[in-house]
């Protein structure tokens, strides 16, 4: 029989490898394989298709035409092909863009930040140090949150649930991730954002497993709520209660569910929060969709999918 530290050995070492690029790479494509059976389709799309955005010779973005709302998005090293080709989506769709704000997370090398100066010349790098440099002004008087702000090697997406909110001068604001892919002018999200002003996010098709530290759950309605797209009026992201739910959150939950359940907290709680049409902004495959949220169970389907519809109008 192996020792007890055999197994903890064993699990440790397997957690790391699992965390590695490499190993994530390798699944995608074994999952092609077996479970999409379309390997040709992902190699294709992903590794021959998927790197000529970053040759492009000219910008994928376009100056900002309004300041109503800014545009935020959470990147790192190994997630920039995948930020490139959502906001290149971004920009097909959206005539009338607001400012982008490109959150990075600390992984960013000089190549990433050259490469993004090339293609989004127009968006504004927030980088991580200067970032972290002025949550002590962002936060005083909030200490849960300054203290989850502070400390984000665990709850990296602080960076996306926080920051947002403070280095825009925009009325509202529009988060993305950067699995998000856009194929049709999201008027919903225009109509909501700028004209009825209401809070929003995406509807999942699944609850997600979170609980607050003392074991009580969300209510069930924002247990659906997904983060792929969130929009909401600067007034509607109350610092007050952003206190309570760090609060409430400890520092056991699932570091992934905590901007996700944070924002549906948060924002819920002005009148008119909505999840936009689950048939339109969608995270399962659905015919004809404004967007599609392709979250890590279906991420070999941003490439064989999503960038296959829309590759010959970002690379002309």
């Amino acid at each position: 029989m192996a020792p007890w530290w055999w197994s903890r050995l064993k699990q440790h070492l397997m957690n790391r490898i699992k965390g590695t690029h490499l190993y994530k790479e390798l699944r995608y494509i074994y999952r092609s394989f077996l479970h999409y059976h379309r390997p040709f389709d992902y190699l294709y799309y992903r590794y021959v298709v998927g790197p000529k955005i970053r040759k492009l010779d000219h910008p994928i973005d376009r100056e900002p035409t309004t300041d109503e709302y800014s545009v935020h998005t959470l990147c790192n090293h190994e997630g920039l092909d995948l930020m490139l080709w959502a906001l290149a989506s971004w920009y097909l769709v959206a005539e009338q863009s607001g400012p982008v704000y490109i959150h990075e997370d600390g992984t960013f090398t000089e190549q990433d930040r050259t490469l993004v100066k090339k293609l989004l010349p127009h968006a504004t790098l927030i980088d991580r140090a200067w970032a972290q440099s002025q949550i002590d002004g962002w936060l005083s008087g909030y200490p849960a949150a300054l203290d989850f702000r502070k400390h984000v090697e665990r709850y990296i997406y602080m960076l996306k649930f926080i920051d947002p909110y403070f280095v825009s001068n925009s009325s509202a604001r529009l988060v993305l991730d950067i699995d998000m892919l856009w194929f049709k002018k999201p008027d919903e999200v225009f109509d909501l954002l700028l004209q009825k002003k209401y809070p929003f996010m995406i509807r999942s098709y699944r609850p997600m497993e979170y609980k607050f530290t003392d074991g009580s759950s969300l209510p069930p309605n924002l247990q659906m709520a997904n983060a792929g797209a969130i929009g909401y009026q600067t007034a509607q992201y109350e610092l007050a209660r952003l206190e309570e739910f760090l609060q409430r959150n400890g520092t056991d939950s699932p570091p992934r569910l905590t901007d996700q359940a944070g924002y549906a907290y948060i924002l819920s709680a002005s009148p008119g929060f909505c999840y936009l049409p689950s048939d339109q902004y969608t995270i399962k495959s659905k015919p004809d969709p404004v967007a599609r949220h392709y979250t890590g169970p279906r991420r070999e389907e941003f490439w064989f999918e999503g960038v296959k519809k829309i590759y010959k109008k970002v690379l002309g």
